[in-house]
Parts: C-alpha cells; structure tokens; sequence
C-alpha cells in the first residue's frame, strides 16, 4: 500500500555503450519501443503524469535519465497492472550501460524484487530485494537502503519469520529517523506493530501503532488509513469487536476522502471486517464483506493475499452451509497457497470441515493428516529458522575473530620490518591481541553453547506445552463422558481418550529425556500397555501381555502413526476379544529388520465374527488403514485361533540414540 517516490538519478550517456554491442543494443530497444509504443499511446489524455513520463523517455538522450522513467512508470502500475509493469521493468534492464553500473543493478534488483513479491511468491523477492539492500549501502545510498531493508523486513513478516523482519525493519526505521523522513518513519513503526501484533504482544503493538500515528504527515494519505485498520485489528484481537469494526468504517471513510476507488486499502478494509463479523458469528456480513474483498484484490494481489481472502470465504460459506461453493474457493485457494504452510494448514482443516459434516468421516480423517502435515512442517521451519539465525550471528563472530587474527598478523610482518628495536613492543601488542582474541573466543564458545542449549530448552517446553495440552483434552473428554447416558456415545468417548494419551505419551518421553528428536520403542510401548492393560482390566478378566519388542530409535512423525495403530488394537483385543472367556493373552512384537519394522499384534480370543465386514465399515480398520498408507505398510489379517494383526512397515525414519 506504500508506493515508493518518483527519483531520477542522471548517469551515463548513451554514448558509450560498445560499438561490439551498438546494433544488439538497438535491437532490443526498437523491438522495446515498438511493443512500449502501443501502451504510452494508450495513457495520452488519460494520465498527465504517465504523459509527460512518455515524452521524456521520447526525447532524452541520457540512459540514465530512460531506465529511471522506465522504473517509474513500473512504480505507477504496480499492483495495478502487473504485466505492464513488468513489461517496464524489462525495458529498464535493457538500458545500457546505466543498467550495467552499480546504480543501475541496485535499482533493477529492487524493482525485481517487488514485482516478484506480487507476481510470483514472497520468497522468490527476498533474495533480490536482500542483494539491492547490499548494493545500496556499499555506494552510501540511505534513503535506497531504507527502503529496501523495509520491502525485505516486511516479506519476512508476511513469512511469519519475525525475528529476521525485526532486524530488518528496525535497520530502515532508524535510517528513516537520521534522514528526518516521517513517511518511512511511519511505514516502519507500522510494521514493527503488526510483527508485534502476531507475536501475540498486543499492547506493544498499540504503542507503536500510536507512534507512528504521531510521527504520521496528514498528507501522507495511505499511513493515515493503515494506522486505523491496524489499530482495528488489535481491538479485534482484543475481543472489542464492536470497536473494532467502528474503526474499520472510519479508515473506510478516510480511504473514500483520501485515496482511489481503486486503492487496495478497501479490499484489507473489507476482509477484516469479514473476519470480525465471522468472529461475532454474523456469518451473512461476513460473506458479504468478504466477497467485496474478494473481487477487490482478483488479477492485483500477491498469490498468499488472494489464497487468504478465497479461504475466508470458503469459510463463511461452510457455516451457511453452502458446501459447493465453500469446495470451489478451496479449489481455486490451493495452488496459490505455494508452500505457505499456515494457509495449506488451514485450507486442509476447512476440506476437512465440510467432510465431516457432510458425513464423509474417512476422508475428513485424510484431511485431518494433510492439515497436520503442514502444522509440523511449520514447526520444523520455525526451528531450522531459530537455527539459522544463530548459524547467522556465528557467521557474523567468525568474520570479526577473522579480521582480528588478520590484525595480529599484520602487527606482526610489521615488527619484522621494523626491526629489533621496535620487535619487543611489537611483541607485546601482538601477545595482548591474542590474549583479547582467546578471550574473545572463549566468549563465543560459551554464547554458541547458550544458544544450542537455549534451543533445546525451548524444544523441550514446546513438547511439554503439547503434552500437557493433550492430557487437557483428555480430562475434558472424561468429564464429558460423566454427563453422556449414551453407552455407544461413552464408549467412542474413552476411545478418543486412549488415542489422546498415547500421543501425550510420546511428547512426555521427549522431554523428559534428553532426546528429543525421538523415541524409544521398547520404553514407549511397555509404558503404553501398561496404561491400556490398568485401564481396561477387570477383577474378573485376566488378561496376559507378552512383548517381544526391539528397542528402536524412531523419529516422531513414524511413533506417532505407530503407537496410535497398537493402541486401537490392543485396546480392541481388551475390549471384545474376551467376552466369552475370564483370561486370555495378548501378545505384541515388533522386530527390526533393516529396511524394514515388523509389527506383529495377535490374541487368543474369539476372533472377528464376520472379517470381511470388520474391514468394510469399521471405523477402527479405518483408522489403522490410514496409520498403515502413512507408514507404507502391508497389512495382513487372521482369523484363526483367536485374531492377528501383521504389518510390514516400509516407510519409517530412525532417530538417534540418546546420549
């Protein structure tokens, strides 16, 4: 919503472009011309700004002066006619030799950068707008700089890596400051608020919201708009619906005073207004604002805006139970989610959703897996970013201890040539620079062992946050059970609790131990069985568990799947399989094999009565089903002598042995 301001840099003349080059060159900028002729003949009497940009890239006979109009025409149609500008972009590369020099790069590279963000995906502009960031602050150009440090600060916030885009976006604030510049000023501080905003700190967020609000020019018209949305958007978050939806229409009515019908600022208006009236259950204004945003943003917004915007109303619709249409804004949402795993995330749980109350409970359980797919890819992202930023602070110590042995050894080549008389104090330096440097060093050795141990410290409170998260839910499920009169209700109710315990149980393990990216097999499963055996048992059913389980290593994506599969079983066999019989044995195995895990679960029981019934429509089979597709395994059946279960696992990740 922040244009960036006309400049016009003069550089180099079109004479001295090669002569091996002249008739490449003249080339490209005929063909350049001819296509470009159509478009500026277009805007003539439409647009006096687009006008007068058009007669001087006409007559001007300096490439600088051309490329600089060309990048401006880019800035004027940007968000509003992408392929244009596109096409402007492209014209001001082929501009030789001023798109060549350093100047020239660092304005492609950041324009490039832009227009990726909205053509193609957020990451593939970062690395542009990171290398024009660079460029700018080797050739001392602030106002550049802080404003490509914003554009790549803002990306990696609408990536949810916070702690990059603080770094980033505080880097152009304080640029912005120097330059006594309050529209940057206002931008930055804007953004930090939002980075707040979903870092959950929202009262932070409102102070720096009501900063920029002071530091904002009244003419500087989009930031007057933006600080209401935004401080809307933490009174919604702060359950003021009411509020917030009131300031909605205030930034609607400045947006109507002070920008074009045609801004973006009313499609963000409109969707979060959708999302507050959602949030009040008022789910006909929700749809109605949010199809408005809807057909605002189509054909000009970035691909992650316009999935978010489709799956706001796929959602809306779910609750008016209009289950088509919901289907195909998730349709259309999907592939412009890219790899956004918050919005896959959620376009899954919504499939799911309209499955479930649709009565298709299989495959709402496959979307239920996919949604759960993305929800621990975020999760693996998150860490090998925290990781990453400290391979990154490492990076920066390594380059300042290089430059202080390239110090000592300077000191040193110039003892020698100094001769004796200068040797002794020369020696002197170069001891007590060694001495810094070890200090130093050992500094960093115990900041890179903080930080490896404050990682592991946080892997471990996040798994015990899950596991103290799932005992929650199933305390509630035991409590909801007191209150069902329902047998069959009761008893889906303590099935859902075993499955809820056996996944608390692995988290447990991980954080109580000092693995934690796996889980033994042999101390898992006795545990589980434990469990299941207490809870299942009576005083007048004696019921024998034989193991002969391999103690494995597994990694948590294959346990999980895994335990969840032996304990539908077992606690089948406990359930039924004894009904006809005061005592009995149930007996599991699970063998490595190498490429392979063989589990074997088998009672001597009743067995199933009516087998090919049993794998038709219980729901049990399909869960064990869909462990089984996750795992890749073969499952094999008996019904002699009570009831075996075999699989063969062929998809299965190892973890490391713990310390």
């Amino acid at each position: 919503m922040h244009g960036p301001s006309n400049i016009v840099i003069f550089g180099l003349s079109s004479n001295s472009v090669r002569r091996k080059h002249f008739s490449y060159l003249s080339c490209m900028r005929t063909i350049s011309s001819l296509i470009l002729c159509f478009f500026l003949t277009l805007s003539q009497g439409q647009n006096s700004y687009v006008d007068s940009i058009s007669v001087i890239i006409r007559t001007t006979e300096s490439d600088s002066i051309r490329c600089m109009k060309y990048l401006d025409l880019l800035t004027h149609f940007q968000g509003k006619d992408n392929e244009r500008s596109k096409l402007y972009l492209d014209s001001a590369s082929q501009v030789m030799p001023y798109a060549g020099t350093e100047t020239g790069q660092g304005y492609i590279e950041y324009f490039t950068g832009q227009l990726k963000r909205r053509t193609h995906s957020i990451e593939a502009g970062i690395p542009h707008l990171r290398k024009s960031a660079k460029i700018f602050e080797s050739l001392g150009k602030d106002k550049m700089l802080a404003r490509a440090s914003y554009a790549v600060g803002q990306s990696y916030m609408r990536l949810s890596a916070f702690d990059s885009a603080g770094i980033y976006v505080i880097a152009s604030q304080r640029i912005y400051e120097t330059l006594n510049d309050s529209f940057g000023l206002s931008n930055a501080l804007s953004v930090r608020g939002i980075i707040h905003r979903r870092m959950g700190q929202l009262d932070e967020s409102l102070r720096l919201y009501e900063e920029a609000a002071r530091v904002t020019p009244d003419r500087h018209h989009d930031g007057v708009v933006n600080n209401l949305i935004n401080r809307a958007i933490v009174l919604k978050n702060k359950g003021d619906i009411e509020a917030a939806i009131a300031m909605y229409l205030d930034a609607e009515r400045e947006s109507r005073k002070r920008l074009s019908p045609t801004s973006d600022a009313f499609a963000f208006i409109y969707g979060n207004m959708s999302s507050a009236y959602y949030e009040m259950e008022d789910y006909q204004n929700a749809l109605v604002f949010g199809e408005k945003s809807l057909n605002l943003r189509r054909g000009i917004a970035p691909n992650d805006q316009m999935a978010n915007a489709l799956l706001g109303v796929a959602l809306t619709s779910i609750e008016l139970n209009d289950f088509q249409k919901a289907q195909t804004f998730l349709e259309e949402a999907k592939p412009l989610a890219g790899n956004n795993h918050y919005l896959l995330k959620d376009i899954y749980l919504a499939y799911g959703k309209i499955s479930q109350r649709t009565g298709n409970l299989n495959k709402a359980l496959d979307y239920l897996e996919l949604a759960q797919e993305h929800k621990d890819s975020l999760f693996k992202i998150q860490v090998a970013r925290q990781v990453e930023e400290l391979e990154t602070k490492y990076e920066v110590e390594q380059k300042e201890k290089d430059l202080a042995l390239a110090s000592t050894e300077k000191a040193l080549a110039e003892a020698k040539l100094n001769g004796s008389r200068n040797f002794n104090m020369a020696l002197i330096m170069c001891i007590l620079l060694l001495g810094a440097f070890i200090f130093w060093l050992n500094r960093l050795n115990k900041k890179i062992k903080k930080g490896a141990e404050e990682k592991e410290t946080l892997l471990k409170e996040i798994h015990h946050r899950v596991k103290n998260n799932l005992q929650v839910i199933s305390a509630l499920l035991t409590l909801q059970a007191r209150h069902i009169k329902d047998d069959r209700a009761r008893v889906a109710l303590k099935e859902g609790q075993d499955r809820v315990e056996s996944m608390a149980l692995i988290h447990r393990n991980l954080y109580q131990f000092d693995n934690l990216k796996g889980v033994n097999t042999q101390e898992y499963l006795d545990k589980l069985l434990e469990n299941l055996l207490s809870s299942y048992q009576t005083d007048t059913m004696q019921i024998e568990l034989n193991t002969d389980i391999d103690s494995i290593w597994l990694d948590v994506d294959t346990m999980i799947p895994l335990g969840l599969t032996i304990n539908e079983l077992v606690s089948n066999a406990l359930k039924h399989a004894f009904k006809n019989k005061s005592k009995g044995q149930i007996y599991i195995a699970l063998k490595d094999l190498g490429d392979n895990l063989h589990l074997t679960i088998k009672d001597d029981g009743d067995g199933v009565q009516d087998l090919e019934n049993f794998t038709d429509s219980s729901f049990g089979y399909s869960l064990i089903n869909s462990f089984a597709r996750k795992l890749s395994a073969d499952l094999t059946f008996k019904n002699e002598d009570g009831f075996t279960l075999e699989m063969l696992i062929h998809s299965f990740q190892r973890a490391e042995k713990a310390a």
